[in-house]
Order: structure tokens, then sequence, then C-alpha cells
């Protein structure tokens, strides 16, 4: 789905925060590759985000390896970034 179309499809706040939410999740530090054919490892082999009508909901899979650490920082993100208004 191109971003034009997401954007109508899920409103333009919503659209700029998740955008906003990406460029953070990426100024987390890097790790090896989780999948052989990659650079490096990437947050989003680890996290998913599931949404319902106007709720986001965020979390880490099970399996997940990253540290406490990086994932407290995602955390932090999502929630300073979909705060309630």
């Amino acid at each position: 789905m191109s971003d034009d179309i997401y954007e109508l499809f899920v409103g333009k706040e919503r659209f700029k925060k998740e955008r906003q939410f990406e460029k953070e999740l990426l100024r987390i530090k890097s790790r090896p590759p989780k999948y052989k054919d990659e650079e490096h490892d990437r947050l989003h082999n680890h996290y998913l985000i599931l949404g319902d009508n106007n709720i986001l909901r965020f979390g880490f899979e099970n399996e997940s390896e990253l540290p406490h650490e990086l994932i407290l920082k995602c955390n932090k993100a999502f929630n300073d970034i979909f705060k309630e208004e």
C-alpha cells in the first residue's frame, strides 16, 4: 500500500506518528543480523504493531533476544509518540 493511500486509510495524525516512530526506532543501535541475508539485525525483526480501529498495540515477539535496555527504549519511544492526547 502506498504512503498516500495508507495516510488516507489511517488518517493524517496517525500516519505522521507512525513515521515518527519508525525514525525513532532506526536511531536505536544495530545488532548482528538475525537472518543471514541481512547486513545487520533490524528492530522490525523483533516487534509487532497491531492496529484495531483507533487503538495501536506495540510489543515484542516472545522469542526476541533483544537486550532489555533496547526493549525499554522502544517502548518509551512508542509511548512518547502515541500517548493519549
